[in-house]
Formats: C-alpha cells, structure tokens, sequence
C-alpha cells in the first residue's frame, strides 16, 4: 500500500509540468479570452462589458463569412492531406534501412520556427528569382507566382502546412505500424492483400485516432497557419 501510494505521488510529480502548462497556457488563456469577447478593450484601457455586441457586429461584417469560406477551403485541403500523406509515407518507410533517419527527416519541420519556415518557402517559391521558377525557365515551362495568385495561394499554403507538420503524424502511424508483430504480417501474406490489410488496419485505427484528433485541434487554432500566411503573401486582415 505504501508503495503504491509513493508511486502515485511521483506520478503527480511528472505530470504537474504539463498540467500547469496547459493551465497557464491553454484554459486560462481561452477563459480570458471567452470573457473579453463579451467586452470592449483595446489591451490597455480597462475593458468595458458590452454583452453579445462583438458578435453582432462580427455577424454583419462580410469579411467574417469570408473567412469561414477560407477556412473550410483550408480544412479541405490540410486534414485529409496531413493524415493520409502521413499514413503513405509510414508504410513506405517502415520496412526499410535506416527508417530512423527518415523519422528525423521528415520531423525536422516540426521543430523549426513559422516564420523562419515561412521566409524560406517565400525564397523558394518567389516569382522573380526563386529557385522553383529558376527551374521552371530551366525546363522551358516559364515563371509562375503560386503566392500572388488567388487561384493557388490557398492551396499552395495549405501543401506548405501539410509538409511542416507531417513529421509528427508519420512518427505515429509508425508507431502503430511496429505494433503489429512479423508474425501476423507472414500469416496474412498467405491470405494476400486481404489478410495484410486486416492485419494493419485494427491497430492503425487508434493511431489514426491520435493522429486526427491533434490535427483537427491544431488546425482550429490556426494561429501558426496565420502567422505562416502573413510571412509568406504579406495579408495582414
């Protein structure tokens, strides 16, 4: 009973890092945030509480239903990308040599800052002297400007944002891809591709499940993907 009792203490003792980070930096702040909407304030006069007048206005403002289009532009594009570019890229690396490095790799982008991601995709894809259109004149095929035109900037920034965050989803999908044991995989190669498939599938069912429900959640909060597409078209509203 003892130790039972002082091996949940030190669990505590573990979690209370990311507990107080989470209430520090996620509830606290989506409760002041959820009280200052019902408020009027400029972050240094004292706030004035206005009821449900924001939201009124916000309702009448056309650029509000403009930018739930976008969104849900951008959903249709990062969610579904993210998840099964992921699922791809696991399976194609998880039986080969040196998978390790391409963890690494394909993680890299998950560490690295939004707007210093941001700068370099903008070097990448600028339309006067950026790499890709160096080799687009190269091959003949002439200059394009991916980020100055309505018709491609959303999607060319919601590819960007699939490639800066497909790192994590990978190391998950292989996770449950090492779950399977070699064993189940040599049974079912003697039932083809039906067999292989019900073997992976029950097991990548809860990979998928923590892998789609952060992506959702992180897509929601937008907040990197704003900053990653003031930096790279200059749209500041």
């Amino acid at each position: 009973m003892r130790q039972k009792k002082r091996d949940g203490i030190w669990g505590y003792i573990f979690i209370a890092p990311q507990v107080i980070g989470l209430l520090l930096f996620s509830i606290i702040p989506i409760i002041c945030v959820f009280y200052f909407s019902f408020c009027k304030w400029d972050a240094i006069s004292e706030p004035v509480f206005v009821g449900i007048q924001n939201y009124i206005t916000e309702f009448h403002d056309p650029a509000f239903y403009k930018a739930i289009v976008n969104t849900l532009k951008y959903s249709l594009i990062y969610i579904p990308g993210n998840v099964v570019f992921a699922l791809l890229i696991a399976t194609a690396i998880q039986h080969i040599k040196g998978k390790v490095g391409y963890r690494l790799i394909f993680f890299l982008p998950i560490v690295a800052s939004s707007v210093g991601v941001s700068m370099i995709w903008l070097w990448i894809l600028e339309p006067n002297c950026g790499i890709l259109n160096y080799f687009l004149e190269c091959i003949k095929l002439g200059r394009v400007n991916l980020l100055g035109d309505t018709k491609t900037v959303m999607l060319t920034i919601g590819l960007i944002g699939i490639w800066c965050n497909l790192g994590y989803n990978v190391v998950i999908y292989i996770a449950g891809l090492e779950g399977v044991s070699r064993v189940y995989y040599e049974a079912a190669m003697l039932n083809t591709f039906k067999g292989l498939y019900f073997t992976d599938w029950p097991v990548l069912m809860a990979a998928c499940s923590i892998v789609i429900l952060p992506v959702v959640l992180v897509y929601l909060s937008a907040q990197k993907y704003i900053i990653e597409g003031i930096a790279m078209t200059g749209i500041k509203g």
